[in-house]
């Protein structure tokens, strides 16, 4: 299933069927697949066949990761718009009979804004002190990102607490991270150790 970029997005090359705008938001398109039916052995419990069936509906979910400037209704409102460019009638509830006899394209829409983005300034003391623990540690400089793409949850806490948090993450690129073969490597997973023991031992100045 191919996907058209909203307005002011474009298509993202690093990850399938999501897109990026300039400031760093991505919209990712997860499409659900509902159509495999399993038929079983009433006495054995064994499996007889999987049949592929036409479902009577089809469901997308879309994940939107937001930037610390981001307006999370501005982007709905993008999404929004752009089912509409394409010809679609957009619901709040399930369509009854006479929706569906007057209208070929119907769409129900729901969304839920979870929390927002946050950010700790890289040259913020905090950032500072922690990049020298690195180098002293690992005798190279670390890579320092802005704003990392994880849904990280601790955000209503920063922001409300009004305290600096930054990520350091530990794990290897390849590591298949919330999928199935999920993995670390044993040397990141050392390194990490290490890497956290030296933040502890370490004052704050």
């Amino acid at each position: 299933m191919k996907f058209t970029a909203p307005d002011g997005f474009v298509i993202n090359p690093k990850i399938e069927n999501s897109f990026v705008n300039k400031d760093g938001e991505m919209i990712a398109v997860a499409v659900l697949e509902h159509n495999k039916f399993k038929s079983y052995d009433d006495e054995n419990k064994k499996l007889k066949a999987i049949r592929t069936i036409i479902p009577s509906t089809a469901q997308a979910e879309i994940d939107v990761r937001l930037v610390l400037e981001s307006d999370p209704l501005r982007l709905v409102n993008l999404i929004e718009n752009h089912i509409k460019s394409l010809g679609y009638k957009i619901l709040n509830d399930e369509p009854n009979d006479n929706q569906r006899l007057s209208n070929n394209k119907l769409v129900k829409m729901t969304y839920k804004i979870s929390y927002p983005a946050f950010r700790t300034p890289i040259n913020a003391k905090e950032g500072k002190w922690l990049k020298n623990i690195l180098f002293n540690n690992f005798k190279v400089n670390p890579v320092l990102i802005r704003t990392s793409g994880g849904s990280v949850p601790i955000s209503p806490f920063v922001n409300n607490l009004g305290i600096p948090a930054i990520g350091i993450p530990t794990v290897n690129l390849d590591n298949n991270q919330h999928s199935p073969n999920e993995n670390i490597r044993l040397g990141n997973y050392f390194n990490g150790i290490e890497t956290f023991v030296s933040l502890l031992l370490e004052p704050f100045k």
